[in-house]
């Protein structure tokens, strides 16, 4: 998995490969070692089904801060679930999962943890009885790649390769609330609107964030961000060959991350796979209609690692730039841009992204973002070759 980047108002984590990187209230950098960590840990389940001894590798697959701050959870790649109380950064426990995870979550409250896995299960477990197996909350018949709770925790949503959008009821998940259909492409990514948790922000494939009023399964917006890319590529080369200009197939969105300012405008930051740069738009609207304006793209070195807007109207960009992979952006009002470090940006914020600068002999063996190539559907053209085949039947026929 790529480096990915959480951050509430109190706590600030990153993780890289099997490394967690942290820092509470703006202090020192600190460092966890999954790989390195002590199993001998009080609360661990040892129901494993496999040869522990196999088992070293602990690099991070997905991770998950919750809304207060208390908690933070990372899954790895040999099936662990791994749970630590941040105010110490004492590890709470180490359980055993099912299946690979794709996606992790606190419930809003930070009741419960749930895991979404890579066969399409999604299981909730316990924060506070930590010993506990994972309750097997709902399935798909494709890979889950994201999972929310709503935040009055009755409503669990679910997105899989197969361009599904589920609505459940929680924790009874076997009750379907809605569909949200319409995407041609795997879902990467769903978020709640800010502002307005009635709506539904989803990612996709096929290079389009759209917005859902997902109680009723109706789409009331939709963005085609990859055409706003290619539009831009097309005007800066002057019709000149580009990449980005030239290519058919969509650029999938990978992250993207959406804040309300405090004026009333909610922002939208949007990153693309193969795409050095950020798409910003201004989003407005309602359970009826939600519209967008495109307010500039940010270009960057490399294609982004991680994005994350913050609630002071910062955008921090996690990227593969050698001894500066931690930038900070802030927005102006002005010129409707985000302008880079040292422009603007407060002080806490430049401090912390340099402590985490210097943590870059960690960051340079990160593997570039890659989509893999099975979330792309393969697609098959069946009538040329029924129409070769017809056409030999006639050619047979007049002989």
């Amino acid at each position: 998995m790529s480096p990915s980047l959480h951050m509430n108002q109190t706590c600030t984590v990153i993780t890289v490969d099997s490394t967690v990187l942290t820092s509470k209230n703006c202090d020192e950098v600190k460092t966890i070692d999954v790989a390195e960590l002590n199993e001998s840990v009080q609360h661990v389940s040892h129901e494993s089904h496999e040869n522990e001894e196999e088992t070293k590798l602990r690099c991070i697959t997905c991770a998950s801060l919750s809304d207060c701050g208390t908690w933070f959870a990372a899954c790895t790649k040999d099936k662990r679930l791994y749970q630590w109380r941040t105010v110490s950064w004492t590890l709470s426990s180490v359980r055993i999962l099912n299946r690979a995870a794709s996606s992790v979550k606190f419930t809003p409250t930070a009741q419960g943890i749930v895991v979404a896995d890579k066969t399409g299960d999604a299981y909730l477990f316990s924060v506070q009885n930590n010993t506990e197996n994972g309750q097997l909350l709902l399935g798909h018949l494709s890979m889950l790649l994201d999972v929310i709770i709503s935040s009055c925790e009755n409503f669990i949503v679910t997105c899989d390769r197969d361009e599904k959008i589920r609505v459940s009821r929680f924790p009874n998940a076997y009750n379907i609330q809605s569909y949200c259909l319409g995407h041609e492409e795997f879902v990467s990514r769903i978020e709640f609107f800010p502002g307005d948790g009635n709506i539904l922000v989803s990612g996709s494939g096929d290079g389009s964030v759209r917005f859902w009023d997902y109680l009723e399964g109706k789409q009331i917006g939709i963005i085609h961000c990859d055409s706003d890319v290619k539009m831009k590529s097309c005007q800066e080369s002057n019709g000149e060959a580009d990449d980005n200009c030239g290519s058919k197939e969509p650029l999938a969105v990978r992250h993207f991350s959406a804040k309300e300012s405090s004026k009333g405008v909610n922002i939208l930051a949007v990153t693309l796979a193969t795409f050095s740069g950020c798409i910003l738009y201004s989003i407005s609207g309602n359970i009826t209609a939600v519209h967008s304006v495109l307010l500039n793209v940010l270009a960057l070195d490399v294609e982004p690692w991680d994005i994350l807007l913050t609630e002071n109207r910062e955008l921090w960009c996690l990227a593969s730039v050698e001894r500066h992979p931690v930038s900070v952006y802030m927005y102006n009002d002005k010129t409707s841009e985000f302008l880079p470090d040292g422009q603007s940006v407060d002080r806490k914020s430049e401090f912390l992204a340099n402590s985490f600068n210097s943590k870059w002999d960690l960051f340079k063996s990160a593997p570039p973002p890659v989509i893999e190539p099975v979330m792309h559907k393969r697609r098959f053209d069946d009538l040329q070759e029924y129409k070769e085949r017809k056409r030999q039947r006639l050619a047979d026929k007049l002989l």
